[in-house]
């Protein structure tokens, strides 16, 4: 071998050495894949209403960041949404909403209700 040579090849098979192998080159777009399918949002939309909540029982996934909409569709003390597990209230006028966001970090079951109480709903995450 030439004195060129020499230091040539052994600077490739270095860097050859370093390179990732094939296998661990296919592993990693799934893998940012299956993060970025775990990550998706659940968007989910209330309708408030006089007679209360609809749908009154939202199933989301734990997780998976959660965009919850409320929607006024009318008058009354449904209006006002509490969400004590989320240190959260909404004051909804008609015709108006308000999104609020989270990401549930277990199976969990978070309540809501409106301010004096009569009226129910929950978010349960699996």
């Amino acid at each position: 071998m030439s004195k060129i040579a020499l230091p040539v090849a052994l600077a490739l098979s270095a860097v050859l050495a370093a390179a990732p192998s094939a296998q661990s080159k296919s592993l990693k777009p799934a893998a940012k894949m299956q993060a970025a399918k775990s990550q998706k949002a659940q968007n989910v939309t209330v309708t408030v209403d006089g007679s209360g909540y609809h749908p009154s029982t939202i199933n989301v996934k734990a997780g998976r960041p959660v965009h919850m909409t409320f929607v006024s569709k009318g008058t009354g003390c449904s209006n006002g949404v509490v969400i004590p597990g989320l240190n959260k209230k909404l004051h909804l006028k008609m015709g108006q909403q308000q999104t609020i966001s989270w990401t549930p970090k277990k199976a969990q079951s978070i309540a809501f209700s409106c301010e004096m109480n009569m009226f129910h709903g929950k978010i349960v995450a699996k």
